[in-house]
């Protein structure tokens, strides 16, 4: 990748290549257990991929500035990891006055002034505004389908059940239209996993058993799949044991 930057220092794909190499071996070392080797760059391969973006033509911004969008996310995610949120809030500032209203960056910078919100506070509970601004970053970019699981998850967390499973369904009518399976699978799966909370914490009705069946049963028409079977045998679990308690004299 260095060398694609020495024969191409004015092409941001190649310093965005450059970005994701360091992300990926930082990520690998994090995974092992081992420090990573490459700290501190982000600020920097950050700011001359949004200088080489800038200077395309005007005809290759749209692409240029997805790109831009997609690098940021790749230095988000370190800061994140390294646990330095209030750099990785600053680099969405930094990219955000030179591209005012960049919906990719929008959204991360929601996403860490979530994460740092629920760090700093005390308290798990995000206030109404705070949810209102991170739905409104997700709608800015509706063809993120990590961002509707991101909101998804947020809205689990919160208690939000119903909005969780919207958002899951919306990330899963999105995978549909891009033909994407994976995010198909892991939509439904999701969805499912979400369900078998209150299945188990045994809130009474059939509303969230039938939407374990109904994701679990989508994802087996997709593949073999052993955790759709797994949430299959938990849920009969659970109705099983609830019957039997049921059952039993007291």
């Amino acid at each position: 990748m260095q060398k694609a930057v020495l024969l191409c220092p004015d092409d941001p794909a190649t310093w965005a290549g450059l970005m994701a190499a360091c992300h990926t071996e930082n990520t690998s070392c994090y995974l092992s257990g081992s420090a990573p080797h490459r700290r501190s760059l982000e600020h920097t391969l950050m700011s001359v991929v949004s200088e080489k973006v800038r200077s395309v033509e005007e005809i290759e911004r749209p692409l240029a500035q997805v790109l831009e969008g997609w690098v940021l996310q790749q230095a988000v995610a370190g800061l994140m990891q390294q646990g330095q949120l209030e750099q990785a809030e600053a680099l969405c500032m930094q990219v955000l006055n030179v591209s005012p209203e960049h919906p990719a960056v929008m959204l991360s910078l929601a996403q860490v002034q979530c994460h740092r919100l629920l760090l700093t506070s005390g308290s798990n509970v995000l206030p109404e505004q705070v949810m209102e601004q991170l739905n409104k970053a997700v709608m800015m970019n509706p063809t993120n389908l990590g961002a509707w699981h991101w909101l998804a998850e947020v809205c689990r967390s919160q208690g939000l059940l119903v909005q969780a499973v919207m958002a899951y369904r919306q990330s899963l009518q999105l995978a549909l239209q891009l033909g994407t399976h994976s995010f198909q699978v892991g939509s439904l799966l999701r969805l499912a996993l979400l369900a078998l909370g209150p299945c188990m914490a045994g809130v009474p009705g059939n509303d969230w058993k039938d939407l374990v069946m109904e994701a679990t049963t989508e994802v087996l028409k997709l593949g073999s799949s052993p955790l759709a079977l797994l949430f299959q045998a938990l849920l009969q679990y659970v109705t099983k044991m609830a019957a039997r308690s049921v059952l039993l004299p007291l």
